[in-house]
């Protein structure tokens, strides 16, 4: 029996056990570990080294996910139907990456909603029963586009109580994002056309489906800022008290700005933000647009989005005091403006609060996946990834987020579209956002964990034989 008792700079110590029989060596690892991964770091558990890749006949990639409780991701999309139109795609993957087979057909449900129309689905939620509520647009409306949802068992089966819901708002109405109120009423926001211009909507449903109609008296309501400003609605969050906040962007032809609004719970603008329940806030020189919102614990609102001064666009970042006003201890002036990926156009779509306050934004850039972590005041923050951000690639050539998530465990769950030489698919990847044990060097089966290994030299037909850590196989 030999001991290494030397430290190494892995910082585990292993033990051998030499013994001539047979040609047989075993080696003994009495520690599972050998180092640490980092903040920013590919969750090894999940897919492919933290990555998933996948492609399904006539699916485009995917325009929004959601999480259940069990830690499987729903993923949101268009799918070619049998008539050739676009069809609601819903995909979800188990816990660690790998298709739910159980889920819909071999994990893929498609959902038509009339013959020779087109319909795109970009945000979903589950809610406490486990049935998922899928939100999107469709194109044979009254007037065109309207929103369209449906509400699906959790084996992926279509929940015919519910029925396929259309909502016409006022001309085109496209949905971009759909939440679930505590009370599992459903709320969805996005842009509608009620005159040349866009205005920004906000719909709520009760759980049946039928239109709320103690939101606005109508279960909608829109607003438009400016008589020529074309305005959108992309996110959506609901505050404690119940106050229904949505965040996107006014633009005219030449400039514009940050939007955040806030309504009642009865749907009524909310004065106390800003002066008429709205604010804009500009950031750059040129176009500046919100994509995502979020509540921090203390109460204040922050915004992510995008910024442009003439040349490729920037991540953006505003926090707002409860009243609208700018909070002056985020980056002093309340505003952050981060040029990560000189040269390229960077596109942030989701923005989360962590546990300790800080704050991740997710988004695309040069082709691929890409995380910015800040401080409580807005630095980036160098303990995650290389100076406060992660880039990574997620499908051979191509990668780009829709939407980003926090599972409980403070793990970021992101999915969009991928590419390979020759196809395109959907792409997903988990990061993890605190230093974590990686696997050691014996670890055979990819657990994390040392198995006990036996080498039996033989020439070309040497072989290892191990015995796994987890459940005793080999």
């Amino acid at each position: 029996m030999i001991t290494d008792n030397h430290p190494r700079d892995f910082g585990h110590i292993i033990c051998f056990m030499f013994k001539n029989y047979f040609s047989i060596v075993l080696l003994l690892a009495c520690f599972s570990t050998f180092a640490f991964g980092a903040a920013g770091d590919l969750d090894p558990t999940f897919g492919s080294g933290g990555k998933v890749f996948a492609t399904v006949a006539g699916m485009e990639p995917a325009r929004g996910m959601t999480l259940q409780p069990d830690g499987k991701v729903i993923i949101v999309g268009t799918v070619l139907g049998q008539d050739s139109t676009s069809d609601f795609a819903v995909v979800r993957l188990n816990s660690d990456g790998s298709t739910d087979l159980g889920f819909g057909t071999n994990g893929l449900v498609s959902i038509p909603f009339d013959n020779f129309a087109n319909e795109q689905a970009t945000a979903a939620a589950v809610q406490s029963d486990g049935k998922i509520v899928i939100g999107g647009s469709v194109e044979f409306g009254s007037q065109g586009w309207d929103f369209g949802i449906v509400r699906l068992e959790s084996n992926g089966a279509l929940d015919t109580a519910f029925g396929k819901v259309k909502v016409n708002i006022g001309g085109d109405d496209f949905a971009n994002d759909l939440i679930l109120q505590a009370d599992g009423k459903i709320l969805l926001t996005g842009t509608i056309r009620p005159t040349p211009n866009t205005d920004v909507p906000l719909v709520r449903l009760t759980t049946t489906g039928a239109l709320d109609t103690s939101l606005n008296g109508t279960g909608k309501v829109f607003v438009g800022i400016g008589s020529g400003n074309n305005d959108v609605g992309n996110s959506l969050a609901v505050q404690p008290d119940g106050k229904i906040l949505i965040a996107g962007s006014t633009r005219t032809a030449s400039r514009g700005y940050f939007l955040l609004l806030r309504f009642t719970t009865n749907g009524l603008p909310d004065s106390t933000l800003g002066s008429f329940g709205f604010i804009q806030t500009e950031i750059g020189a040129q176009f500046d647009a919100a994509t995502s919102v979020a509540i921090q614990s203390d109460g204040k609102i922050v915004a992510g989005g995008n910024s442009t001064s003439g040349g490729p666009e920037q991540p953006a970042f505003v926090r707002y005091n409860t009243n609208g006003s700018l909070d002056t201890s985020f980056d002093s002036d309340g505003k952050v403006l981060l040029n990560p990926t000189p040269s390229n156009t960077v596109q942030i779509k989701s923005l989360m609060v962590l546990s300790d306050g800080k704050l991740i934004g997710v988004g695309t850039a040069s082709a691929s996946y890409l995380l910015l972590r800040m401080t409580t005041n807005g630095a980036l923050d160098p303990t995650f990834g290389t100076g406060g951000r992660v880039l990574q690639s997620v499908a051979p050539s191509t990668s780009d987020v829709a939407r980003a998530m926090l599972q409980p465990d403070g793990k970021v769950v992101a999915a969009g579209g991928g590419s390979s030489t020759t196809t395109f698919g959907f792409t997903a990847a988990r990061f993890v956002t605190v230093s974590f044990p990686r696997a050691g060097p014996f670890d055979l089966d990819g657990d994390q964990k040392t198995d006990v290994a036996i080498f039996r030299p033989n020439g070309a037909s040497s072989e290892w034989w191990w015995l796994r850590s987890s459940n005793g196989g080999n």
